[in-house]
Parts: C-alpha cells; sequence; structure tokens
C-alpha cells in the first residue's frame, strides 16, 4: 500500500459545546462556512475529502441543495454522522451519559441510526456506506447495528484516546490500524482516527500515566515535556495540533511502518461561535492555513487522497458465495 489520508468531516449543526444538550437552538450554517474556506481547495487540489453529515443539516432545504450540487460536482464522498440529541425519535433524557449513542437502550440507538441511514437515502438518493458516531460514541452493538443498515466503512474510534471521565468509550488501548470489528463474515471495517506518541520517552508505558495525570496536566506538564522532545500526544487535526506537530507525528509513524492516516475535524470550526475552535474569524484562518499546509506536505511527501480507492485495497473478510 502507497502512503494515504482519508480526511473525514464531521459536517455537522453548530452549537455551544459547554451548555446542556438541546435539541433546538443550534446553527445549520457550518456547511456553507466550510465550503467558503475549503471546498474551492479540495477542487483545485483533486483532494475528496468524506464529509459525514448529521440529522439537522440533512433535514435543512437549504443545506439539500448544496450537498447535491456538491454529490453532482463529486467534490466529497458523503456519509452519515450521529448526534443522538437531534436525532429523532427524541425518546431519551438529555443528559451527558446519553450524548453518546452507545449508552442508549439497543433500540433506541438503532431507531435513531435508521432514522439517519433513511434521511441520508432521501436526500442522496442511494444508501450511505461510511459512519461516524457523534463524540465517538460506538460499541460492538453499534458496529452490530451499522452492518444491519449495509454499511461498509466507520470511522469513529480515536486511537489511544479515552473519554470514559465524560461516560464516553475507552480507546486507550486501541491504535492506528484499521481493523474489522465484527466476526470473520463481516465486511465492517473501522479506521480509527489517526493519533499517537511521539518523543524520546514515548515507549516507556509509566511515562504516558504520568503524562496524562490530571494534576500534572494543570502544571503545564505536557508543555514541558514537548518543549524538551521527552514526550508529546499528537492528534492528527488541525483543530488539537499545530502544522509543525501534524508533520512530526506523520514523519515519525511513516518510520514505524504506518501507511494509512485518518485526519479528522469538524464543519462547525469554520463558523464563529460554532464550536470552541472558532471563537473568532482569525481562529478560522488560522485552522485553514494549518489544514492546506499539511495537505501540502502530504502531498509532498507522496501522499494519496482517494478516499474509496485506499479503503478498498483492504479485503473483505470473507468472499460470500452467491446462492444460485
Amino acid at each position: 500500500m502507497t502512503l494515504n489520508l482519508v480526511i473525514t468531516v464531521d459536517t455537522e449543526e453548530g452549537f455551544d459545546w459547554y451548555k446542556p444538550f438541546s435539541r433546538t437552538g443550534y446553527s445549520t450554517m457550518s456547511l456553507f462556512e466550510h465550503d467558503f474556506h475549503m471546498s474551492g481547495f479540495y477542487k483545485s487540489y483533486n483532494i475528496r475529502p468524506l464529509s459525514l453529515i448529521s440529522y439537522p443539516l440533512l433535514n435543512d432545504i437549504d443545506n439539500q441543495r448544496l450537498l447535491k450540487k456538491h454529490a453532482k460536482s463529486k467534490i466529497y464522498n458523503f456519509g452519515t454522522h450521529l448526534h443522538s440529541w437531534v436525532t429523532p425519535p427524541f425518546d431519551e433524557e438529555l443528559s451527558d451519559f446519553n450524548s453518546f449513542a452507545h449508552n442508549l437502550p439497543a433500540d433506541l440507538e438503532f431507531k435513531k441510526l435508521k432514522t439517519l441511514t433513511e434521511k441520508f437515502h432521501e436526500v442522496f438518493g442511494q444508501a450511505p456506506l461510511f459512519y461516524k458516531a457523534g463524540r465517538y460514541g460506538v460499541s460492538q452493538r453499534s458496529f452490530e447495528f451499522l452492518e444491519n443498515l449495509g454499511y461498509r466503512f466507520d470511522f469513529s474510534p480515536y486511537a489511544l484516546r479515552d473519554f470514559s471521565e465524560k461516560f464516553g468509550p475507552n480507546f486507550s488501548h486501541l491504535g492506528n490500524e484499521p481493523y474489522y470489528p465484527l466476526d470473520q463474515e463481516s465486511d465492517l471495517l473501522t479506521v480509527p482516527a489517526t493519533a499517537d506518541y511521539i518523543g524520546y520517552l514515548s515507549p516507556k508505558l509509566w511515562v504516558r500515566k504520568l503524562y496524562n495525570h490530571s494534576l500534572l496536566s494543570r502544571l503545564k506538564f505536557k508543555s514541558f515535556c514537548s518543549q524538551l522532545g521527552l514526550i508529546n500526544f499528537i492528534p492528527l487535526s488541525p483543530e488539537l495540533s499545530s502544522e509543525k506537530e501534524m508533520q512530526d507525528l506523520t514523519r515519525e509513524l511513516i518510520y514505524r511502518g504506518q501507511k494509512l492516516f485518518h485526519l479528522s475535524y469538524h464543519s462547525s470550526s469554520f463558523s464563529v461561535g460554532g464550536n470552541p475552535y472558532a471563537k473568532t474569524q482569525k481562529d478560522i484562518y488560522l485552522l485553514a492555513e494549518r489544514l492546506k499546509n499539511y495537505l501540502h506536505f502530504f502531498q509532498d511527501i507522496g501522499g494519496s487522497f482517494d478516499v474509496l480507492h485506499i479503503l478498498n485495497q483492504f479485503p473483505r473478510k470473507i468472499e460470500k458465495t452467491v446462492k444460485k
């Protein structure tokens, strides 16, 4: 396999991440604002990201028009992104716990996934193949539901990250390699978002535990370790990492033998106030520059961005026999 990058865009409504979850009061403009900053760039460089769309945007007439326009021009590939609190049916109480879809009762998680999947089919005229859970909220049960609904690729897990403090899943023991989360007859492939530790002391587990200690984090211990080149945890995202950090991570993982990378960010990061990464217009400008510069870098080192070609390089688990 050659060097490849999958770009996933959580194409979602804008809302205040620090306020309690609400079924209303969100903005549906992030698709248009992301389009203004990034679609021309992607088209010019023949980069085709994967836009994973939440229910409020799929259900909005103006967004539907833009999505259909992009589908026709083939700037993006498309899939679904489940925000459970704004996806019918609304049978659960709003809470941090329930904002992770995998924490919901099984029948309710499936119903929300089915609603989202059917809305996608209504807009695009075809079933979605790509999925990513909002807040990374997946479990083994979720993967079974996705296969049942006809999905082929999932992008929900985040390598080496732990969200259990806020009722979310724990991926701290999950690496960057794609994997098949179900049995040997399943074709569902999961591609974790890329993240890893780099630095002189990064292989040592006790150093990682110390690095992640909440008290030391408040004392700027992580920054100190990073500056000295001892250890630094870097997610491959322009929202969480600098341009240099993303390049350093990529070089290190290539040295370790990694060929497939998964970069992720939110469309709401291009709307002022859409999320914590976009407090001002300057934040948006700088984020777009980090992203574009990193993609130039990846292209310069011989990387490819064709998501369908990339993912289809992974063999299906078992070639199923066609019954005559």
